[in-house]
């Protein structure tokens, strides 16, 4: 069976021109970190792919955690759960696991050192979280590499050279790294609004869901539970916006 074209995200209010049959949610079925989807020349769908895609995410979000987010002991990692609950819209807590875990490579920036990228995506929680008065070129500097990085490649490494290549040795299959930087953007979005953060947290979800048969680390399932309510409800204000109903 051949694989599906991939899609590109364009939340366009034209998507309010339905097309005539049901479509499947095409893009979560195979494995994305063997086979990458690039979201190139994709057809346009209308509004049953909306209604599939939502569809796909309720069904994902009530199979790992219930249907409900953030919720206790979904996680035996307390970063995660921390932001997790985040992403559902709660406050972090002071003295949380995350306020008081030290940076590791903040507030260098890209190019002046090479890293771990867990250990970048923590810190930027961090900074996001609990130190504002960061200087904001640090973290939005790190988080346009990241995000370049991820477009053009649909790969995640775990580390990388001060040059900015993959370190060697460096693996792309580490799902905390995808799921860290999906909740990253979703909370940049919920913030600024800007559509390119929704869609590349499109396409890392898709990832994620994809592959969730490579790794079910509490870590990993706790974040996904936050990323798709957050996901979720970000979908769906954009409708609502363009008064779009389904």
């Amino acid at each position: 069976m051949s694989r599906p074209t991939c899609w590109r995200t364009k939340l366009l209010p034209n998507w309010i021109n339905a097309s005539p049959k049901p479509v499947p949610y095409r893009y979560t079925t195979a494995d994305l970190l063997a086979e990458p989807c690039h979201y190139t020349y994709t057809p346009f769908e209308g509004l049953d792919f909306l209604r599939s895609f939502l569809e796909e995410r309720k069904s994902v979000l009530e199979q790992i955690c219930g249907g409900t987010a953030g919720t206790p002991g979904i996680a035996g990692d307390s970063l995660a759960a921390e932001i997790s609950a985040v992403l559902c819209g709660n406050t972090a807590p002071p003295g949380s696991a995350l306020q008081e875990r030290r940076n590791m490579v903040l507030p260098a920036r890209p190019g002046e050192v090479g890293f771990e990228t867990e250990s970048v995506l923590l810190d930027l929680w961090h900074a996001l979280l609990f130190d504002r008065q960061q200087d904001g070129g640090v973290w939005t500097s790190w988080n346009e590499v990241l995000l370049k990085r991820f477009e053009v490649t649909k790969k995640i490494f775990t580390a990388y050279t001060i040059t900015l290549k993959p370190a060697v040795a460096a693996r792309f299959d580490r799902l905390e790294n995808y799921a860290l930087f999906a909740g990253l953007l979703l909370h940049l979005h919920r913030e600024d609004g800007n559509l390119r953060h929704l869609n590349t947290t499109l396409k890392l979800t898709d990832l994620l869901i994809s592959a969730r048969g490579r790794d079910e680390s509490p870590f990993v399932h706790a974040l996904l539970c936050g990323i798709l309510t957050a996901e979720r409800e970000a979908v769906q204000r954009l409708l609502g916006y363009h008064q779009i109903t389904l």
